[in-house]
């Protein structure tokens, strides 16, 4: 637990234990106000992408372009950050051997703006469940 509230708390470490990278919470400090919005712009990128594959989200296309396009300049740091974030993550999952760089690279090649560990996580005991 403890690499994981690291990289929540106080940001991505390099194998020397040097921050080479924001932790979640500060790189969502600049939407944290308005984290509805965020989540909008983030669904919409999202889907976006699954349009071009040609697959259907339940989004349509005019509405996901309309909420990313006026999305404000904050909203798209903070993705940027974000999948800069997640990179992390799934570098330190392959590092643990839990994915392989095959999968990683399938996953970034094919949603690359996605946010794939968002789930319902209560305080239980019980496994958190994704969406």
């Amino acid at each position: 637990m403890e690499k994981a509230e690291t990289f929540l708390n106080y940001g991505v470490l390099d194998g020397a234990g040097n921050k080479v990278g924001k932790g979640l919470k500060e790189i969502l400090r600049p939407v944290e106000k308005d984290l509805a919005g965020f989540r909008r712009y983030i669904v919409a990128k999202h889907a976006q992408e699954i349009n071009t594959q040609k697959m259907s989200t339940g989004i349509r296309k005019e509405d996901a372009d309309a909420v990313a396009a006026g999305a404000p300049f904050q909203y798209r740091q903070t993705l940027e950050d974000l999948v800069k974030y997640q990179d992390a993550v799934l570098n330190q999952l392959v590092e643990a051997r839990v994915m392989t760089p095959q999968s990683v690279k399938a996953m970034r090649e094919k949603c690359p703006n996605s946010y794939p560990f968002t789930g319902s996580f209560r305080r239980t005991r019980k496994r958190p469940r994704a969406f």
